[in-house]
């Protein structure tokens, strides 16, 4: 077990998200009136960043953000949270990445982003980034920034003996080249099923298959263990549970090295995300997810 927090580093997008809470999402050029309204940081990268400070991640964020009020904000919120923010670059003349957030009663949501200066993060942010991609335990990469930058990231971890793992979204409609040499890939159904289209022939280490409510499966080649989920949560809003599960399960990965464990650990930690409304403010603390892992039993699995 590892006694000084798992040093984790993460590649990707931050936004600031345009959150909305309507009862229902609205036809087409139809005019709901929402019941609530209103920004809120966001992004995978910095939703997982943020996810893993709080559960216990010591955290670097390798990201591309503008020179706007609203990145100053993203910055300022980062820095609060106590993700170290020293290898963002900010680019001029360039506004944030933004998602527009739409979040029924039933907690589903239907998200439009525009990536801004994510667009820019490149494999030269990378490699000035390499001396923290050797001290880390794990990486954590999406693709939400070019397809050229993730597949720079999963090679320099592959050259440097590092396990990484691969968020594959949003959906982009491409995948990097060298995907399969992931340690863990980390698809929910529609992405899993894009990739199994897309590349037919891959063999991937490990799969962590999420398929939210109903728990999910762990693939190693043939063998297939399904893992359950935590029931035990009212679901207001969806939209950082992926973010947080993959944040929980590298954390607790790199802390005790059991697959089992930490899909257990980011079951709990993802199902209390959805407890709230929004992204990273919905994110939950290490001691709310040991107390609710402490009280779960067989009567929580679904």
């Amino acid at each position: 077990m590892m006694a000084t927090k798992p040093k984790l580093v993460v590649f990707g997008n931050m936004n600031m998200d345009v959150l909305a809470v309507s009862p229902r999402f609205p036809e087409a050029g139809e005019n709901i009136r929402c019941s609530e309204i209103k920004l809120a940081p966001g992004g995978k990268a910095a939703n997982q960043s943020v996810a893993a400070v709080r559960l216990g991640g010591e955290v670097t964020l390798v990201a591309a953000t503008g020179s706007d009020g609203l990145s100053d904000a993203l910055m300022k919120n980062l820095q609060t949270e106590g993700v170290l923010t020293d290898r963002i670059r900010r680019v001029k003349d360039r506004n944030c990445g933004m998602a527009l957030v739409v979040v029924d009663d039933r907690g589903e949501n239907r998200i439009l982003s525009h990536l801004g200066a994510n667009d820019l993060l490149s494999p030269e942010d990378v490699l000035r980034s390499q001396d923290r991609v050797e001290a880390a335990d794990l990486v954590l990469v999406q693709l939400g920034i070019p397809k050229v930058t993730v597949e720079a990231v999963i090679e320099m971890c592959q050259r440097l003996n590092r396990r990484v793992l691969v968020d594959p979204t949003p959906l982009s409609g491409w995948f990097p080249a060298n995907i399969a040499e992931c340690d863990f890939l980390l698809p929910n159904e529609t992405e899993f099923t894009a990739l199994m289209d897309a590349l037919p022939h891959a063999e991937f280490e490990n799969i962590i298959l999420k398929k939210g409510a109903r728990g999910g499966e762990w693939i190693r080649g043939s063998e297939r263990v399904a893992y359950p989920a935590f029931a035990k949560v009212r679901a207001l809003d969806t939209t950082g549970a992926g973010d947080c599960f993959a944040a929980a399960f590298a954390v607790e990965l790199a802390k005790s090295g059991e697959i089992q464990k930490a899909l257990r650990f980011a079951s709990v930690a993802s199902a209390l995300a959805t407890t709230q409304v929004g992204a990273q403010a919905a994110m939950p603390r290490l001691d709310a997810v040991v107390s609710e892992m402490n009280t779960w039993t067989g009567s929580n699995h679904q």
